[in-house]
């Protein structure tokens, strides 16, 4: 599965609010081995993301190289979306994304401005196969650090 996105004639059901989400409600995320399990809140998504960025979880030495590890993932769009060893970078935040069927998060923390965004949604993903948190939290970063006038 390459592109998560629904054919499109469902995309367009679901652009009218004629097309239902999947209820996973019942669902038991123990098919994702360790991700499953990691139920949170948004107050622990913060402390997470924040630990993420200020080496309380790796020692320091560990916690420099996974940051200088962090490269594009577009070669062509330097300033965009960048991975690195088990964390992300988007704008001026590091963090990570979590996705489930039903659910998907993104947590980012800007250690310069002190800065920490969780946004947690209720879909993954979306219709146009997105996910909505990183959409969401992409346009927000875009918002908070515009560019100088």
């Amino acid at each position: 599965m390459t592109n998560p996105a629904l054919p499109e004639d469902m995309q367009k059901e679901a652009t009218a609010g004629a097309l239902a989400p999947n209820d996973v409600t019942d669902g038991n995320p123990s098919w994702a081995w360790a991700a499953g399990p990691g139920i949170s809140t948004a107050a622990d998504l913060k402390i997470l993301g924040e630990a993420l960025v200020n080496g309380k979880l790796l020692k320091p030495e560990l916690q420099q190289k996974r940051l200088d590890s962090v490269t594009p993932t577009n070669p062509d769009n330097p300033g965009g979306a960048s991975y690195g060893l088990g964390i992300a970078k988007f704008g001026n935040a590091y963090g990570h994304t979590g996705e489930l069927p039903g659910f998907n998060t993104f947590m980012g923390n800007d250690p310069i401005n002190s800065v920490t965004l969780v946004v947690w949604t209720n879909l993954a993903p979306a219709a146009d196969g997105r996910d909505p948190a990183t959409t969401i939290a992409r346009t927000l970063i875009g918002k908070l650090y515009r560019p100088a006038a």
